[in-house]
């Protein structure tokens, strides 16, 4: 209990809005004492008395009826990472297609041997490597007789299953574990090879005692193998080394992984003997999902093997072990393999003990057993099928005062708004008597506050999804996964994949999207129409956009008219052109992303948008990333008269950053297809969080939800659902040609812009990269002081030295540090 309440703490101030009490298992399965055998119903019991549990791995305590398959969880958690267990480990709990825990301690079956007994007869130590041939050549040099008694073993098999020992030699499973149920492969003639080996050992070759079927007994260090190994009268034994603590102090003992050979390499059983399950009747799975995955990231079990690479090392596990006992486990892991841990009832220990003591013959017993173990499967099947449901009784809750819930929300979008959302909340809380929502706006004399202080100022709130990979903004706010996981009429999957996408990081949702304003090109109908030039189809083209351009680019004495104008602030613009026309400015698949500024595609695609000015004068040049407000305020001026004026027959349009032609019809479209026809959408979201300070998350949560299905907000794009975009109301509330764009531009073919990855904050060490580029753009590009290749080329190495430098000291969010980089460049 205290070792589990000290991660509970730890725990709990991590995701102040999971709590986790502990349930003994003594209590629920009525043990006495820890070497009490737990009942075969333990499964059952322990998965209906909490929503998690430790659990030994075993069929018949992790069942699909009793546990979750975590497969889907760990197929969603990026944090994840199978790779970080030794190999066999996590696959010990993989069977039917699913994963049923997680380990919580990892164990290897290995050799023991008698460095004295080995001395005495000259015989070398064995080596990892060895082969059965030589295991059985050790085992009968080292086996004595005194006339018709043996007085000491070469082998003492003291696992409690000799299965995985069996295993080793098959290179197979004797259960084909992808079906339901499982099938049992006992007959077949790798199998019966197998069992003749094992069983030849005692009968034949006489250099192991008679294979005893009473598991629990030999499981016990008092067990009459315990004693035999003790009193000297075994030369090597069979033993996980989760014992070899108790063992290596008892005499000169060294230790070996299992042979290998016979044509199989993998022969060291690699698995998890007790491991963290998830019960069937959890009204949390995503908060259990999260307890669990803490829970496997530390190490608890004092001279354990962690089951994680990462927290063996981290627990100094191996600084622990001498070179014999290291080397012996890391060519365990590097030939391991996962010991089938099926549950064929009695099957395959009925028929050892029918051959050991019977001397029925191994095919015969096999092949018998093959038929009992399928009947046991029939029959348990049937048996499980008529067990009640899993079901988790609540937690116990302290109960709250008659008073109600006070949450305060805070709303960014200003006074516009603010009337809306008050209304919103004396209609929500007609639905829920019990929460009272207070909305309000920044108090703007200091500026609008960042996330964090949005987050410090109120329960809940609403704001940009930005920068939301910092440790610090995530720190400020609540992971929704938990909230997601029990709601019951909240569909996720009626929201944009393209706006969850920017509210979720590393697997988990921070926030709940509300609204969307896609990126799209406006154009100016009357201009199209007088020339006679079709409006952009929803699947035109970058070649059709600069065709159209060029089509509608007119001089007329000292005025002009561009077909095409970027926005104010034009690094919008530019980095959208440069991925529809194949560009890529920094590849996020290397962890930290690399700047690709001078790949060919970039350059060619970067000379695609210069020539758009340079070459075809279809468009004026703006601003770029570097501009500041007070640069910006004149071009925005001169901007939007352009539009109004019908200078400009298309124009980039967010909502809020738009225009429209003064006194005549402006059509929307989507972004051109790129050229490998993809379409891609950057699209500005919108959301709500919850505070990590809020003492009611849920009734933040309940506002919230309640939020996103109302259509009274005047919001500014497109509903983050698409029940609301899709509707009749929206349509008649944007027009029937605004919202078709819209939608088009959010289809479910639409792949979020890599330009989403390309903005970071000023205090991110990765905007100096793309700041070079926008000032290398509009200084040396735009100006053809020098062509678009060599000063790709030049940004490249300089952006390359910046990179290795951060890296070389580690400064990734050092900002004096990582700009004492810049300098010295």
């Amino acid at each position: 209990m205290s070792t589990y309440q000290a991660q509970v703490e730890e725990f709990e101030t991590l995701n102040p809005n999971i709590q986790v009490q502990l349930v003994s298992i003594e209590e629920v399965l009525d043990l006495r004492s820890p070497n009490d055998l737990w009942p075969d119903d333990a499964g059952q019991r322990l998965m209906s008395a909490a929503d998690a549990s430790v659990i030994p791995v075993e069929p018949k305590f992790l069942r699909p009826e009793f546990v979750q398959d975590l497969s889907p969880f760990i197929d969603r958690e990026p944090t994840f990472g199978a790779d970080d267990y030794y190999p066999g480990v996590l696959e010990s709990l993989q069977w039917g297609g699913g994963t049923w825990g997680l380990p919580m301690t990892a164990d290897v079956h290995l050799i023991i041997y008698d460095k004295d007994i080995f001395d005495q007869a000259g015989m070398p130590y064995p080596k990892p490597g060895w082969t059965w041939n030589e295991f059985l050549a050790t085992a009968q040099a080292l086996t004595e007789q005194d006339g018709a008694t043996t007085t000491r073993w070469g082998f003492v098999e003291r696992l409690p299953d000799p299965a995985p020992f069996i295993q080793g030699r098959t290179g197979e499973s004797w259960v084909d574990i992808d079906t339901t149920p499982i099938s049992p492969m006992l007959d077949r003639p790798e199998m019966i090879d197998a069992v003749n080996w094992y069983v030849d050992l005692a009968l034949v070759h006489k250099v192991m005692p008679q294979s005893r079927t009473d598991e629990n007994e030999k499981w016990s260090l008092d067990s009459e193998t315990a004693q035999m190994i003790q009193a000297g009268k075994a030369a090597m034994w069979g033993e996980g080394f989760g014992s070899w603590s108790w063992w290596s102090p008892q005499g000169r003992l060294g230790v070996v992984p299992f042979p290998s050979g016979n044509g199989n390499a993998a022969t060291s059983p690699v698995f998890a003997p007790v491991s963290y399950a998830m019960s069937q009747g959890t009204a949390y799975p995503q908060a259990v999902w999260q307890w669990l995955l803490f829970l496997s990231n530390q190490s608890l079990e004092t001279g354990s093997l962690p089951p994680r690479r990462s927290v063996a090392e981290a627990s100094g596990f191996w600084d622990t072990l001498d070179e014999e006992v290291s080397g012996t486990l890391q060519f365990a892991f590097d030939h391991a393999f996962s010991p089938s841990r099926a549950d064929l009832g009695e099957a395959f220990s009925t028929a050892l003990e029918d051959i050991f003591e019977n001397n029925k013959p191994v095919e015969q017993a096999l092949a018998e057993a093959q038929v009992q173990a399928l009947t046991y499967l029939e029959d348990n099947q049937a048996a499980i099928r008529s067990l009640p449901s899993i079901s988790v009784a609540p937690p116990v809750a302290e109960l709250n005062d008659e008073d109600a819930v006070h949450i305060t929300f805070m709303l960014t979008t200003g006074y516009a708004n603010l009337a809306a959302f008050r209304r919103l909340a004396e209609s929500f809380q007609a639905i829920h008597p019990g929460i009272v929502v207070e909305v309000m706006i920044p108090d703007l004399t200091e500026g609008m506050p960042d996330f964090v202080e949005l987050a410090q100022r109120s329960d809940c709130f609403q704001t940009f999804p930005s920068s939301l990979d910092m440790p610090e903004n995530q720190a400020a706010i609540l992971n929704l996964s938990p909230f997601i996981e029990i709601e019951q009429d909240l569909d996720l999957g009626d929201f944009y994949p393209q706006l969850l996408e920017q509210f979720t990081d590393q697997g988990m949702l921070w926030g709940l999207p509300a609204t969307g304003m896609p990126y799209v090109i406006a154009y100016n109908k009357e201009i199209f129409d007088a020339a006679g030039i079709s409006y952009p189809a929803p699947d035109w083209t970058t070649d059709d956009f600069l065709a159209i351009a060029l089509n509608l680019t007119e001089v007329s004495g000292q005025e002009k008219r561009y077909g095409f104008v970027p926005d104010v602030v034009e690094n919008t613009d530019l980095l959208l052109f440069i991925e529809l026309r194949g560009g890529q400015l920094i590849n996020n698949d290397v962890e930290p992303l690399i700047f690709t500024f001078d790949e060919p595609d970039t350059v060619t695609a970067l000379q695609w948008y210069v020539d758009l000015t340079g070459k075809h004068s279809v468009k004026p040049v703006f601003l770029t990333g570097s501009a500041s407000p007070e640069d910006s305020s004149g071009v925005w001026t001169k901007r939007k008269a352009m539009i109004e004026n019908g200078q400009a027959a298309m124009w980039s349009h967010f909502v809020s950053t738009g225009g429209s032609a003064n006194g005549t019809e402006t059509g929307i479209a989507p972004l051109p297809l790129g050229v490998d026809g993809q379409r891609r959408v950057l699209v500005i979201a919108e959301g709500y969080f919850i505070s990590a300070q809020s003492i009611s998350p849920q009734a933040c949560w309940d506002w919230m939800s309640y939020l996103t299905g109302q259509t009274a907000i005047a919001i500014e794009g497109m509903p983050a659902r698409r029940s609301i975009a899709e509707s009749a109301a929206y349509r008649e509330q944007v027009g029937a040609g605004t919202a078709e764009a819209y939608l088009t531009s959010m289809s479910p073919d639409a792949k979020l812009s890599a330009a989403h990855h390309y903005f970071f904050d000023e205090g991110d060490w990765r905007n100096q990269g793309m700041q070079w580029f926008y000032e290398a753009y509009q200084q040396n590009i735009m100006t053809e002081k020098e062509d678009v290749a060599s000063v790709l080329s030049d940004l490249q190495q300089k952006a390359d030295e910046y990179r290795a430098c951060v890296i070389e000291n580690d400064v990734y969010s050092e900002r004096d540090a990582w700009i004492k980089c810049i300098l010295e460049l």
